[in-house]
């Protein structure tokens, strides 16, 4: 007998933020600074299925970010060479806070603070800026979030097995380091861009899903990650080639993990679980001074995973799958714009994780009017 839906979680989110940034100019570089500063504030109910109130998986919570940046655009040997240098200071204070019905944690706060540098640049290899190398080096940071913190929760299985699944008050922060480098070809008049590149990432203390026994788990810090492969992007617009006034374009990109892996142990490693080796969109556009519309495939290969509603936690593999969405509209009157969006047109019963199916065929009709 199929079981009666109820609402089983809320979740109230009040953030408030201030972003302050400045620019200046000279020769032919320009320099921007700036400062950032946001409150988080976040409290969750879940409830029985009678609709009495019951102890929420994530405790309420708090997060207060400011930082503060500064970033160049150098331009040399006649705009050649351009670099993009930046710096970046950030503090995190994070606070879990005493929340009705959750006796399962001791609320606490901690703080945070991180530099992230970066270094960009890009090289013309001709007069006509056509070929075009490019590179990045950089670091990130990551704080846990309060549930992989102090988070707590219970599934009963069909069989009567209580699953557990609870925070992890030690844990550290995540930092990395990417860098990357591509070849990029650009030339608008035909309506031709390519760029292939090359990227790669080194976690520290990434935050994983940790199984603890065949019926509990929680999150810990692994040793190390490492993800490296190809992006590229391919468009062609005939519209442009064939100097029309109208844009009819042909695109592809997508992203291929060459690795994908986690140290778990001293000598023992992992694929990232929930990580797919390979997605990429395609499809075709179309514009011209009153129709446009869009027709875009969505590409996902297969994922590994633990089964989280199975005793002992075994390794699965989600299904592929593609998604079709099409949109096609008109302006006309100089002020209307009328718009259609088909979303997963072929209704494809998918999902990113288990038990969160995404929505089958979806359309809206949109109209709005512009003075």
């Amino acid at each position: 007998m199929r079981e009666t839906p109820y609402k089983s979680y809320a979740k109230e989110t009040n953030w408030f933020g201030i972003q302050m940034s400045n620019t200046f100019s000279f020769l032919s570089h320009d320099i921007t600074y700036g400062f950032d500063y946001q409150t988080i504030d976040v409290s969750s109910l879940s409830f029985n299925k009678d609709g009495s109130r019951k102890a929420p998986y994530s405790p309420d919570n708090g997060r207060v970010n400011t930082g503060i940046y500064a970033d160049g655009f150098l331009r040399f040997f006649d705009e050649y060479l351009i670099v993009n240098a930046g710096l970046r200071f950030d503090t995190f204070d994070l606070e879990t806070k005493q929340t009705p019905l959750k006796t399962d944690f001791t609320p606490g706060s901690e703080t945070f603070d991180i530099v992230n540098p970066r270094l960009g640049f890009k090289y013309f290899l001709d007069e006509t800026r056509m070929f075009q190398f490019h590179s990045t080096i950089g670091t990130a940071f990551v704080p846990p979030e309060s549930s992989e913190m102090a988070g707590y929760s219970e599934r009963e299985l069909s069989d009567g097995t209580i699953m557990i699944k609870k925070g992890n008050a030690d844990l550290d922060p995540e930092t990395s380091i990417t860098i990357d480098f591509g070849f990029s070809v650009s030339k608008p008049s035909l309506g031709f861009f390519a760029d292939i590149t090359y990227f790669n990432t080194i976690v520290d203390d990434k935050i994983a899903t940790h199984v603890i026994s065949l019926t509990e788990s929680s999150y810990n810090n692994a040793f190390e990650a490492k993800m490296n492969g190809v992006e590229w992007e391919l468009s062609q617009d005939f519209g442009t080639l064939m100097a029309q006034d109208y844009s009819l374009e042909l695109y592809l990109n997508g992203t291929f993990f060459i690795e994908s892996e986690e140290q778990i142990s001293e000598n023992k490693w992992q694929d990232i679980y929930n990580v797919s080796p390979l997605k990429f969109n395609a499809g075709i556009s179309y514009q011209d001074t009153v129709f446009f519309g869009k027709f875009n495939i969505r590409y996902m290969d297969e994922r590994k995973d633990n089964d989280w509603y199975t005793s002992g936690y075994p390794e699965i593999t989600y299904d592929d799958f593609t998604v079709c969405d099409l949109s096609f509209g008109a302006n006309f009157q100089t002020y209307h714009k009328v718009k259609v969006n088909i979303e997963n047109i072929f209704d494809e019963d998918y999902f990113e994780k288990p038990e969160y199916p995404l929505p089958g065929r979806s359309i809206y009709v949109d109209y709005s009017f512009q003075f």
